[in-house]
């Protein structure tokens, strides 16, 4: 599994109205936030003040599952301080049972330990003694872990998890759901990548989302591929940026939670559309611990739409739509 650091690894734009297009029905606010930058795009609605609450919403995320907080609540819980469980920690332990369960163990939160000992947690990625993965492994698999609706009833000793794979994508499923609350059902929310799209843009078409190609060397910022979508939610994952070299080879922030070890893959990214913004962040991340062959074919088996970006034998970027 993909250990995902807040950075945007691929481009993914909103391309909305021009200048002369656009109304005063609409407005974006943007915040930097978790290290990367959030912007929404929403449709004026009476008692929405998202400049006020939107800060709310990621203080109280971060207050649940932050791993950089050591005053957060997954913090104590990784620490043994406490085996108590908020209702946001329990959805996204679900959620990524269900995305686990599926990839066969490839979708692993429980990878933390594995990924600071491989220094990608400070983005210092360097070879280790592989001698001491055997007794890493012993305690990274999220099948271990065993919790009811307020409470981790059961989990290796020394065992830690960690939502940053996920946690993206959950955070724009909040803005968008706190969205709807307070009426607003036309929006674009891009929480760093990962994307939330709901209603029209202000000309009364669908949103569209381009994606661009890390080969690309054009300056036009409309992407290789378009996507016009409304209603649904879209992320991507990226491998070529957390990377370090050893002895001539390159090894990536993707951690095999099987091995131990960085994947070696011809995949560059994945993007994935699916009905919510966690579960396309975690499927995306899915893809990066496979070769393209391979993520192909789980797209298609889980009736996922997705981008594949990759390398062929001759080293040239390729791209592959999965309709």
């Amino acid at each position: 599994m993909r250990y995902k650091l807040p950075i945007l690894l691929i481009c993914l734009i909103a391309l909305g109205c021009n200048p002369a297009q656009k109304t005063s029905n609409y407005k974006e606010i943007s915040y930097v936030v978790w290290g990367t930058k959030c912007t929404v795009i929403f449709k004026k609605t009476k008692g929405l003040n998202l400049e006020e609450d939107l800060m709310f919403l990621f203080d109280s995320l971060s207050a649940s599952i932050s791993t950089y907080d050591s005053s957060s609540l997954l913090s104590k819980v990784n620490r043994g301080e406490t085996n108590s469980i908020d209702p946001v920690i329990l959805e996204l332990l679900d959620i990524s049972k269900t995305v686990f369960e599926k990839s066969k163990g490839s979708f692993d939160p429980t990878i933390q330990p594995l990924a600071k000992e491989w220094g990608f947690l400070n983005q210092k990625g360097h070879w280790i003694d592989t001698s001491i993965l055997q007794d890493i492994l012993v305690i990274v698999g999220l099948d271990l872990w065993k919790w009811d609706s307020t409470q981790i009833i059961s989990r290796p000793q020394g065992a830690k998890i960690d939502f940053n794979a996920i946690a993206p994508g959950y955070a724009a499923d909040v803005i968008a759901q706190y969205l709807k609350q307070k009426g607003c059902q036309d929006f674009f929310i891009n929480n760093g990548g990962e994307i939330v799209l709901s209603g029209s843009r202000p000309d009364g078409a669908p949103w569209k989302v381009g994606i661009v190609s890390p080969a690309r060397k054009s300056n036009n910022q409309k992407g290789d591929t378009l996507y016009s979508l409304s209603n649904t939610a879209i992320a991507t994952s990226g491998n070529y940026n957390n990377q370090f070299e050893y002895k001539g080879k390159v090894y990536s922030h993707t951690i095999s939670p099987k091995t131990g070890m960085p994947i070696q893959s011809n995949l560059v990214s994945a993007t994935v559309i699916a009905s919510t913004a966690a579960l396309a962040d975690a499927y995306a991340t899915v893809c990066m611990a496979m070769n393209k062959n391979e993520a192909q074919q789980f797209l298609k088996e889980n009736q996922l739409q997705g981008y594949l970006i990759y390398k062929n034998k001759e080293g040239f970027i390729q791209r592959l739509m999965i309709n």
